[in-house]
């Protein structure tokens, strides 16, 4: 056979096998990655805190359940995990739930792992933005969390800010005012006053107590179902 055949056949395989080598150490590292997301005491403590966080306003909306959820999915916990997850948000909106303990156990776990660290404080963000802004007690207790994890200052400055919705807000238009107008509200309304806007007047105009109004039901509807689609893709109404 000859031989520049067999070298370059050599060297081909070496290539195909040394490629499959990297392929399934990445593989192996995504596994081990993913595997520090799923233990016990770091989705506990991640889920725990974001239960402390959402009670810092004082009370826990339907965008912050729905953060956590699609996280548990994310990570793609089992259905075991899921409940342990649930769990603990909800213990961990107990007044006296011990969040700095936790957090202090954490980062002796974690240590060696800072980028771990990183992606629990970005995530505790993500979910205190869902509502479209930081309360000032919300970034305290943001900024507490990051301490006790050894992240500094700028790092969590650039967290923030990496945390913050990019894309650009259009202008309210007409039709957005308008629907605003429907329930008194101006650009200025946070969605939990839309919402309770829309509960007091819709009360006030059901067809089954009024079916002569059913036209004025049909109009606050449809004006609450396109402020609801403008506030889950912008967060804001100005």
């Amino acid at each position: 056979m000859n031989r520049s055949f067999i070298r370059a056949s050599a060297k081909f395989l070496g290539g195909a096998i040394g490629k499959k080598k990297r392929q399934v150490k990445q593989a192996a590292q995504t596994v081990a990655v993913a595997a520090q997301f799923r233990s016990p005491l770091f989705v506990e403590t991640l889920f725990a805190t974001m239960g402390h966080l959402a009670v810092a306003d004082g009370r826990v909306n339907e965008y912050e359940i729905a953060f956590a959820r699609d996280l548990m999915k994310r990570l793609q916990l089992t259905d075991p995990q899921t409940e342990k997850a649930m769990l603990a948000f909800n213990q961990g909106k107990v007044a006296d739930w011990p969040m700095l303990n936790k957090l202090t156990e954490l980062h002796q776990r974690y240590q060696d792992k800072q980028w771990i660290a990183h992606c629990f404080v970005e995530w505790q963000i993500r979910f205190c933005l869902t509502d479209g802004s930081l309360q000032s007690l919300e970034r305290v207790q943001l900024a507490r969390i990051a301490q006790v994890l050894n992240i500094n200052q700028v790092q969590f400055a650039s967290l923030l800010s990496k945390a913050q919705p990019k894309r650009r807000v259009p202008q309210a238009t007409t039709s957005i005012k308008d629907d605003l107008a429907v329930f008194k509200l101006t650009t200025q309304a946070k969605w939990q006053d839309v919402k309770g806007a829309y509960r007091r007047l819709i009360s006030q105009y059901h067809p089954d107590k009024h079916p002569s109004d059913e036209q004025k039901a049909k109009h606050i509807n449809a004006a609450y179902t396109r402020l609801d689609k403008h506030w889950r893709q912008y967060r804001t109404f100005q």
